[in-house]
């Protein structure tokens, strides 16, 4: 099974983490992890393949992109302060991974696998591009994501961070070229970075996978029990074989209030990094007095949490949302 995230310095202990909660629920399967990366240090690289000293069933292999090589096109991510030009460089896999590489899982670092991941590699997706889940955030903004990207919304709008991508398929028909011949098409206005290009190109040759496959932080807000089938949205969110933390608030920074942030938690305890601190997204007194603020509040039933919890009655099977 081959593997592909892309990260960089910044990223490397939520990368490492990723890789952890793989190999915990997939020991059974022989995987190859394809990391590429931008300016990675050596340091790292060296700590990443560590990994497979513990998990004998992991090999690594590792692909260098320069900064300068993708800033050459004018990519941006405008002021994100938890995003980097790095997320561009999947729009080049087809030509970075090697010839005998046909598809590939491709995981963002911001995600924890809890499930096997054979019934994902099993799906055929010969007659494909990628396969992946639809993004009910970007799908309810105010604007039309359709119009703008320039595609029919019957078509739906998927989630870049958790892909089934049919490399094979990219080469076949240089999707390099489409993605970059699209950028330029659009003069490089974005609403999401290079999930808008893969979108706006691949509509039509997508395949939608089920939820559980991309449990993105969007599901867990109460407003999306009124959006997509209610009842594999509470399967997904009971029992996710991959949870997705898309949001700002990442869970190895103290303000996170995610859910599932314990499942993060967890991974990371028996990762390499177990004792890497949790961080404050910037660091000021102001962020730290809302947080405590917002804590303290909530737990007095005076501010109503972000997110839902769901109950599952045991006799009818039904969800019940709260």
């Amino acid at each position: 099974m081959d593997i592909v995230l892309c990260t960089d310095n910044n990223y490397a202990m939520p990368c490492g983490v990723t890789i952890t909660s793989i190999l915990e629920n997939n020991k059974k399967s022989s995987l190859v992890f394809h990391i590429v990366s931008m300016d990675l240090a050596e340091s790292v690289k060296d700590k990443l393949r560590s990994i497979s000293s513990i998990y004998d069933n992991a090999t690594f292999k590792f692909y260098e992109l320069k900064k300068d090589f993708i800033e050459s096109y004018n990519f941006s991510v405008f002021d994100s302060q938890y995003m980097s030009v790095a997320t561009y460089m999947r729009l080049f896999l087809g030509d970075i991974l090697p010839e005998d590489v046909t598809k590939v899982i491709y995981l963002d670092c911001d995600v924890i696998v809890r499930k096997d991941l054979s019934d994902l590699w099993q799906i055929d997706i010969e007659n494909y591009s990628i396969a992946g889940i639809e993004d009910l955030y970007a799908s309810s903004q105010k604007f039309s994501i359709f119009k703008f990207l320039g595609y029919d919304e019957s078509y739906k709008y998927f989630n870049a961070g958790i892909v089934f991508i049919n490399i094979e398929y990219w080469r076949k028909h240089d999707l390099v070229t489409v993605f970059l011949d699209y950028f330029k098409k659009i003069e490089g206005k974005l609403f999401f970075y290079d999930q808008d290009i893969l979108n706006g190109t691949l509509y039509d040759t997508k395949l939608l996978l089920p939820v559980k496959y991309n449990v993105h932080e969007y599901y867990y807000r109460r407003r999306t029990k009124r959006l997509g089938n209610r009842e594999e949205i509470a399967e997904a969110i009971e029992d996710p074989a991959i949870i997705h933390y898309s949001g700002a608030d990442k869970p190895w920074m103290k303000t996170c209030m995610h859910p599932m942030k314990e499942e993060y938690l967890k991974y990371k305890s028996l990762s390499l990094w177990k004792d890497a601190p949790l961080i404050w997204k910037k660091n000021t007194f102001q962020e730290k007095y809302k947080y405590y603020e917002k804590k303290i509040l909530m737990s007095l039933g005076l501010r109503r949490p972000r997110y839902y919890k769901i109950k599952k009655d045991v006799a009818t099977g039904k969800y019940t949302f709260r």
